[in-house]
């Protein structure tokens, strides 16, 4: 009986003392969540080898590592406002969303590359009009409104990060990508201050400006580089709001591949002949 009641006795102190640590266990582990929502920027489109290293080379992992935050991306290429709000009807999302402490969004440019791009180029060049242009952003005030009340009506408590657009273009297209870009911008900055600071504004234009080396040979996306500047851009905004202590991704920013220009290629090319002949 005595050996019984020692027995009982232990189990209970062990039971009490689980109990006592399981809070400050949980707490350890409480972990802050990222979870990004957008398009292909977002998605990490064109790095690495392949659609699965996507999610893993892109700026949303490098911010994750850097504060040590558990990282989802459930953004995609080719999305507009109009799929964002789709995506957020989703039960995955809506969970991931709902769990989140941190949500970023990169949203807008597809809006412009899948509304008539290709129309408002001639428009702008040939005619000077920027109808369809404006047209855009319009859909986008409303498409874009809609969705922060979902995320809000999902998570009113996350902190939730919109980011600006960069300019991917230095040639003849580039001024009307600038018009669209600016437009597009402007709006995101409205939004936030019609919607009493609904969310933070990551401002990654500056950073881009004047570098089209942090761009793809597409001339849409980011590069590896592109991505680091991105993240570098996010966590000095997450350090201001008391989010993180990083103030810069973990690792070096990659080497910058500065593009060859027309008279340097055919130089490269005649010297390439001469060693051969040689």
């Amino acid at each position: 009986m005595k050996r019984a009641q020692k027995f009982f006795s232990l189990l209970l102190a062990v039971v009490m003392a689980f109990t006592l640590c399981a809070p400050a266990f949980a707490a350890e582990n409480d972990t802050t969540k990222l979870v990004l929502l957008g398009d292909s920027i977002a998605q990490g489109y064109g790095l690495g080898n392949g659609y699965t290293d996507w999610y893993d080379l892109g700026y949303g992992k490098i911010i994750a590592e850097a504060n040590g935050y558990d990282y989802v991306n459930h953004a995609i290429g080719g999305h507009t406002t109009y799929n964002l709000n789709a995506r957020l009807q989703e039960e995955t999302v809506i969970s991931d969303v709902a769990d989140a402490d941190i949500i970023a969004v990169s949203i807008g440019g597809n809006n412009f590359l899948l509304g008539g791009m290709q129309q408002m180029i001639i428009d702008a060049i040939l005619f000077k009009k920027y109808d369809l242009i404006e047209k855009t952003i319009g859909e986008f005030y409303v498409d874009f409104g809609l969705a922060l009340d979902k995320i809000k009506a999902i998570n009113p408590e996350a902190q939730l990060l919109v980011q600006t657009l960069y300019n991917p273009r230095d040639d003849i297209l580039g001024t009307v990508y600038q018009r669209a870009v600016d437009l597009l911008n402007e709006a995101i900055t409205n939004i936030a201050v019609e919607r009493n600071g609904a969310y933070v504004v990551v401002d990654i234009y500056p950073a881009f400006e004047g570098h089209i080396e942090y761009i793809q040979d597409d001339k849409i996306h980011p590069n590896e580089t592109g991505h680091y500047v991105i993240a570098s851009e996010y966590l000095k905004v997450l350090k201001d709001l008391g989010l993180g202590e990083a103030d810069k991704p973990l690792s070096d920013m990659p080497e910058i591949e500065i593009p060859l220009t027309f008279w340097q290629k055919i130089i490269e090319f005649f010297k390439g002949i001469l060693s051969f002949i040689f």
